[in-house]
């Protein structure tokens, strides 16, 4: 019996010791490929940030353009075919003004806005969507509006009124009032 006891014991430290090497090489290898998931995550994260600073650099740039046009008071126009920058001054009177030409593909961006249609007749009239005289246009769109007419070769030109938050699209219309009535 002595012997049997023994050899169980021997059995046990034996597999005791198995055990305990086992768990120490399990231990290194995947200590292993925890470093490597680890440092293959942190050169992941480091083209995220690379390219998170060129955006950046690129948002800073176009910033700096955005404020250079803003200071200099260009304004964009609509034609049919693109959008022509000419240096414009918003102001009138040295005070700025609060309607803006805008090209066609702004119109309406912003959901706070109300979208208004005016229909510009041959007699010169300005009228709504009722077929009513619109009045107050200076306030509104500006009393030298026509003459962006000219300038967009089209027949339909835009505008944005941030003082009464509305987006207005102003066509050309070939009736008069008389006409219209």
């Amino acid at each position: 019996m002595n012997r049997g006891l023994s050899a169980f014991c021997s059995f046990l430290v034996g597999a005791g010791l198995g055990v305990t090497i086992a768990w120490h090489f399990a231990k290194i290898k995947y200590e292993k490929i925890a470093d490597e998931e680890i440092e293959s995550m942190k050169k992941v994260l480091l083209k995220d940030k690379e390219k998170d600073n060129e955006n950046s650099e690129k948002k800073k740039n176009i910033s700096k353009v955005d404020e250079i046009v803003n200071n200099e008071g260009y304004k964009g126009q609509s034609t049919n075919y693109a959008t022509v920058y000419n240096k414009k001054k918003t102001q009138k009177n040295d005070v700025e003004t609060y309607i803006h030409p805008i090209p066609s593909d702004e119109f309406g961006l912003e959901e706070e806005y109300d979208v208004i249609t005016l229909v510009y007749l041959v007699d010169g009239v300005l009228i709504d969507d009722m077929d009513a005289e619109v009045g107050n246009i200076e306030e509104k769109i500006g009393e030298d509006f026509a003459k962006y007419f000219e300038e967009s070769n089209g027949d339909t030109i835009y505008f944005k009124n941030d003082k009464y938050k509305a987006y207005y699209e102003v066509v050309q219309d070939d009736r008069s009032f008389d006409q219209v009535r």
